[in-house]
C-alpha cells in the first residue's frame, strides 16, 4: 500500500509544476498583450494622443480661417482674438503687427505651431524634445561709441522707407560706465536712421511763446525749461536768445510736438508738426517719446549738438563738418550708408535740439553734405536719442 501512495504523490507534483509553468506562460502573454510596444494600453494611449492632436490642429486651422480678410492675409486683431479662444494656448503676443510674423504658439505645452502672415502653417512639432546643452551666454562688458546695441524698437526711416530693426536701428552714442557684469550706467543710444520729420517754423513758435500765460506749451519750452536747458548745455549766455524757445521745447516737450502717421513718404506736414511712417509696426495716429521707451529706458529726445560733439571728441559747441573720417562712421554722417539705402541722392538732413548762438532766430541742423548749418523754417528729419537707466544689461550686436 505504501508504494502505491508514493507513486500517486509523484504524479501529483509533476502535474502541479506543469500547471504553474503553463500559468506563467499565459501571464507573460497577457502582460505583453497589454503592456508591450504594440500592446493594447500603448495603442490606446497613442490613439488618444492622435485624437488630441487632430482636435488641436482643427482649432488652430479654424482660428486662421476665421481671421483671413478680403485681401487673403490674416487680420492682426482677429487672429489674436481667435487664437486666445483656444484652451491652454501660449505664445500669442499681446499686440500683433505685420512684423510679428511668423507667429509661434504652443498648446498644452506639447504642440507648437508656426503661423505665417498669409495664413499658411509652418511645420508642427511636439515641444517635448531632448534638451540640447545651451551655450554659455556672451556677457557684454565693454562697448564703444558706434556699436550696434539690441534695443527693442523697430521703426521705418521717413526718407527712404527702410525698416530698421531692434538689431540694426540703435547704436551707442555715450558708452557710460561698465559695471563689469554686463550692466552699464549712463548709456545713451542714437537711432541709426531718421525715424520722423519735423517742420519747424521759428516765427510761429516765437508768437506762441510770447504769451506764456495763454498758449504756452504747444511744444516749445517755457522760461523754467529754457533756464534748465542752458544749465545743461551751456550753449548761450542769455535766456533772451529766441531760438532757445524751440531748442528747449524739442528737448523737454517732445510729447507735445504733433507727429502724424502718414501712408506715403512724400506726404506734406503742417507748420511745427511732424510726420512718421511706423514705430514698432503700430498704427497709432500720434507719435511721442513714449514710442521709443522700452524696458530699461528712462527718457527720449532729439539729438543735440553737445551730445554729437562729445561723441566726436570735439568741443561741445563745435560746428566742424561731419564726414566719413569721423569716429564710428555713419553714426552721424548717414548719407553714404548704402546698406541702409542711403545714397548720394538721399536727403538725410536732420534737426538738432540746439539753438544757433549767433542768430537768435535759428536752430542747428545737419545738412546733406555733413556740414552743421542753421535754419529758421524747414522740414528736416530727427534723430532720436534714448537715455538708459543705470544697471541696465546691454547686448551688443556683432556685425556680420
Amino acid at each position: 500500500m505504501e508504494s502505491v501512495y508514493e507513486k500517486n504523490e509523484g504524479i501529483t507534483l509533476i502535474v502541479l509544476v506543469i500547471t504553474i509553468i503553463i500559468l506563467l506562460l499565459l501571464a507573460g502573454i497577457t502582460i505583453s498583450t497589454l503592456m508591450g510596444d504594440n500592446g493594447i494600453i500603448n495603442k490606446s494611449t497613442e490613439a488618444k494622443e492622435n485624437s488630441e492632436k487632430m482636435y488641436i490642429d482643427e482649432k488652430i486651422e479654424l482660428a486662421i480661417r476665421n481671421s483671413i480678410g478680403i485681401d487673403g492675409s490674416l487680420q492682426n486683431e482677429s487672429i489674436k482674438n481667435n487664437l486666445n479662444k483656444i484652451e491652454n494656448i501660449a505664445g500669442v503676443p499681446e499686440e500683433i503687427s505685420d512684423s510679428s510674423y511668423p507667429l509661434k504658439v504652443t498648446v498644452n505645452d506639447k504642440y507648437s505651431y508656426i503661423i505665417n502672415k498669409d495664413g499658411t502653417l509652418g511645420e508642427k512639432e511636439e515641444t517635448e524634445k531632448p534638451e540640447e546643452p545651451e551655450e554659455p551666454p556672451i556677457i557684454t562688458t565693454e562697448i564703444e561709441i558706434g556699436d550696434y546695441i539690441q534695443y527693442d524698437v523697430n521703426y521705418t526711416d521717413v526718407n527712404t522707407g527702410y525698416e530698421f530693426t531692434a538689431q540694426n536701428g540703435w547704436r551707442v552714442l555715450d558708452k557710460g560706465e561698465s559695471n563689469g557684469d554686463g550692466t552699464f550706467n549712463g548709456v545713451k543710444l542714437i537711432s541709426t536712421g531718421i525715424p520722423a520729420e519735423l517742420n519747424y517754423s521759428f516765427n510761429t513758435i516765437k508768437e506762441l511763446e510770447r504769451n506764456e500765460a495763454g498758449t504756452l506749451g504747444k511744444w516749445a519750452g517755457n522760461s523754467e525749461q529754457r533756464n534748465k536747458y542752458l544749465e545743461l548745455f551751456d550753449l548761450s549766455n542769455s535766456v533772451d536768445d529766441e531760438s532757445i524757445y524751440a531748442a528747449a521745447g524739442m528737448w523737454y516737450n517732445f510729447n507735445k510736438i504733433k507727429f502724424n502717421k502718414v501712408e506715403q513718404i512724400n506726404q506734406g506736414i503742417n507748420e511745427n508738426e511732424g510726420k512718421y511712417l511706423s514705430i514698432n509696426g503700430e498704427n497709432t495716429e500720434v507719435l511721442s517719446e513714449n514710442a521709443f521707451l522700452k524696458e530699461g529706458a528712462k527718457e527720449a529726445h532729439i539729438l543735440t549738438l553737445s551730445e554729437l560733439n562729445i561723441a566726436r571728441s570735439e568741443e561741445e559747441d563745435s560746428t566742424k563738418a561731419i564726414d566719413e573720417a569721423d569716429a564710428a562712421e555713419g553714426l552721424f554722417y548717414v548719407k553714404k550708408l548704402t546698406q541702409f539705402e542711403y545714397t548720394e541722392d538721399t536727403s538725410v538732413y536732420y534737426w538738432l535740439a540746439t539753438p544757433n548762438k549767433k542768430n537768435t532766430g535759428e536752430l542747428r541742423r545737419i545738412n546733406n553734405s555733413g556740414s552743421i548749418g542753421n535754419k529758421d523754417a524747414y522740414e528736416c528729419g530727427i534723430r532720436i536719442v534714448v537715455s538708459l537707466e543705470n544697471n541696465v544689461k546691454i547686448t551688443k550686436v556683432e556685425e556680420k
